[in-house]
C-alpha cells in the first residue's frame, strides 16, 4: 500500500477504473478506496487531473462513475474525463471512447490544458474545512490541515495556486512563518 500511495502522489494523472458489479465498484477498487479513505479528508491528491473509467454490461455505470468521481473529488483530484464502456458497444464505439479519453489525458500531461477547480470541488473543500475546524486541535487530520495551511485558504483554487508556487519556490512557505 505504501508503494501505491507513493506512486499516486508522484503521478501526473490519476485514473480510477472499475467494472460494475451489482451497481458498485469491484471489491479490489473498494479495498483501495477504503485504504485511502483518510485522504478524502486531506485533499491529498490536490489538483491532479484524473479520469474515471467504468466498464459495464448494460447498466449501473452512471452510479459507479458518480461514486468514483465523488471519491476522486474528496481526494483533491480534478476529474477531467468520465467514460463508460459497455459490452453492447461496438468495437468502433469502444475505440472512439478510449481515443477521446486518451486525447484528454495527453492534453493534460503535455500542458495543453491545466487543471482548474470546479463548483463541486469548491463545495467539497468548503464542507471539509468546516468539519476540520470543528475537530480537536490534536487530531491528526486537523494537524495536517494546519501544518499544510489549508485553513488559510478560502478556496480550493487558492490552495492549488499556493502549492504550485511552493513547488516553484520552496522557500516561499518558510518566509511567511
Amino acid at each position: 500500500m505504501n508503494l501505491i500511495k507513493k506512486k499516486m502522489l508522484a503521478a501526473d494523472f490519476i485514473i480510477l477504473a472499475s467494472p460494475v458489479y451489482s451497481h458498485n465498484v469491484s471489491a479490489d477498487m473498494k479495498a483501495l478506496i477504503d485504504r485511502l479513505s483518510y485522504w478524502a479528508h486531506l485533499f491529498r491528491l490536490h489538483g491532479k487531473p484524473g479520469a474515471v473509467i467504468v466498464s459495464a454490461a448494460t447498466n449501473g455505470a452512471e452510479l459507479v462513475e458518480e461514486y468514483l468521481s465523488k471519491v476522486s473529488r474528496y481526494m483533491g483530484i480534478i476529474v477531467v474525463d468520465r467514460t463508460s464502456i459497455f459490452t453492447i458497444d461496438t468495437e468502433q464505439e469502444k475505440e472512439n471512447k478510449f481515443r477521446k479519453t486518451l486525447r484528454t489525458i495527453l492534453e493534460y500531461l503535455n500542458g495543453v490544458k491545466i487543471t482548474k477547480t470546479n463548483e463541486d470541488l469548491e463545495a467539497s473543500f468548503a464542507t471539509m474545512k468546516l468539519i476540520m475546524l470543528a475537530q480537536p486541535k490534536d487530531q491528526a487530520e486537523f494537524r495536517y490541515w494546519h501544518e499544510n495551511r489549508l485553513f488559510e485558504c478560502d478556496t480550493f483554487q487558492e490552495y492549488m495556486d499556493r502549492m504550485d508556487r511552493l513547488r516553484t519556490s520552496p522557500t516561499q512557505w518558510q518566509e511567511r512563518t
